[in-house]
């Protein structure tokens, strides 16, 4: 299906661990025509710094067989899945990919088309709308109410991830086309290893304490060797500049900043005042509110992410290139030929991209390098010879 097509994937690649290789090896199997990778930067998901910054893990996957890596802005890498799979898809589809790979739990394709049927019936939705008023968060309303018809733990971040990148596929018309490719051994949050796969998330939390070598490729490894990260404390960091930021600001200000209403201002005006951000976590935590969102809440407000900045509708302004080889250099050279705003240096942005969401990306580089004395780079980054 995938030969001489031109394939795209969207990741974090936080790290680029052995399941990341899995995937594009099944994809250079199928001798596809060019593959792109669209990756979130600095700022990950989850609300959280990421391990590598966006040229070290760019580099990292161009070196194990992807031809072009651009970046999903940070005011959409850090949203929840919808906004996430949105824009990543429109990218996608500007930069001509065919056929978008992702990983899933499940491989049966059939469930996927009849689940986001389902979600689109009257009574999923009032199920949805009377579970979300008793204060189940947005993710567990949707557990229940699968598992009540028959998909019993089946709403799990990856599967949950591809039923977004199909909606918006469907939902913005696209020509885009998808393909999954099932999950080698162990879940997106998995704790376990098995083999030599494990979670991008155990091996963050255990890069420094338990010997990771045979789960990440070598370049991956040479580059984690270097750091010795302390996300403790950087996570502290993060908080206390939220708190001042929060506590100098009036209520008007903060309002105005994406996923912000009286409700959540309100509960984060009563717990702000504790020692640490663990305590903060702790106190916000509820049904409806968890601790990823409360990360990424965090993080809008420090980058200054206002409501109108994530219009679902809005079109991709540009497209910023990190890293390529010759074969990806032909593909951007084809698109600067039609015209299209794709940039290979960040200067050339500032001056041609008139918007506030230029700001919150330099908000972005002065946030990242405090916290991890890590300053931008600029230029794209240029391996030469082909995949």
């Amino acid at each position: 299906m995938l030969k001489n097509m031109n394939i795209g994937v969207v990741a974090e690649f936080n790290p680029f661990h052995n399941g990341h290789k899995y995937q594009i090896d099944k994809i250079i199997e199928m001798q596809p025509n060019i593959k792109v990778a669209v990756v979130s930067g600095n700022f990950i998901q989850r609300g959280e710094v990421s391990i590598l910054n966006k040229f070290e893990k760019s580099v990292i996957a161009i070196e194990n067989g992807y031809d072009l890596v651009v970046e999903l802005p940070c005011y959409y890498s850090i949203q929840n899945a919808e906004v996430f799979a949105i824009f990543s898809t429109k990218i996608l589809e500007l930069l001509g990919v065919e056929v978008q790979v992702f990983g899933v739990e499940s491989d049966n394709l059939k469930s996927f088309i009849k689940v986001i049927e389902l979600q689109k019936t009257e009574n999923y939705l009032l199920k949805l709308k009377e579970l979300q008023k008793q204060g189940f968060s947005y993710t567990s309303s949707h557990q229940k109410i699968l598992q009540e018809f028959g998909y019993e733990n089946w709403y799990k971040s990856n599967n949950i991830l591809a039923i977004s990148y199909i909606k918006s596929i469907i939902e913005n018309s696209m020509k885009l086309k998808y393909y999954p490719i099932k999950r080698k051994n162990v879940e997106y949050n998995g704790e376990e290893v098995i083999g030599n796969i494990a979670s991008a998330s155990f091996i963050r939390k255990n890069y420094n304490k338990y010997d990771i070598n045979k789960l990440i490729p070598n370049n991956t490894k040479r580059i984690l060797d270097a750091k010795n990260i302390d996300f403790k404390s950087i996570d502290e960091k993060i908080f206390e500049i939220f708190r001042y930021i929060f506590n100098v600001k009036s209520k008007n200000e903060i309002i105005k900043v994406y996923d912000y209403n009286d409700s959540i201002y309100n509960r984060i005006y009563k717990n702000l005042m504790v020692d640490t951000s663990e305590e903060f976590f702790d106190k916000m935590l509820s049904k409806n509110i968890s601790k990823n969102r409360i990360k990424r809440l965090i993080l809008n407000l420090l980058l200054d992410i206002r409501k109108e900045d994530i219009d679902k509708k809005s079109e991709i302004e540009y497209v910023r290139v990190l890293a390529m080889n010759d074969r990806g250099r032909s593909l951007i050279k084809s698109l600067k030929d039609k015209h299209f705003p794709i940039f290979v240096n960040w200067k050339d942005i500032e001056k041609n991209v008139l918007s506030h969401k230029i700001k919150i990306e330099k908000n972005a580089f002065l946030l990242y390098e405090l916290l991890k004395k890590d300053k931008e780079k600029l230029n794209v980054v240029y391996l030469k010879g082909e995949n």
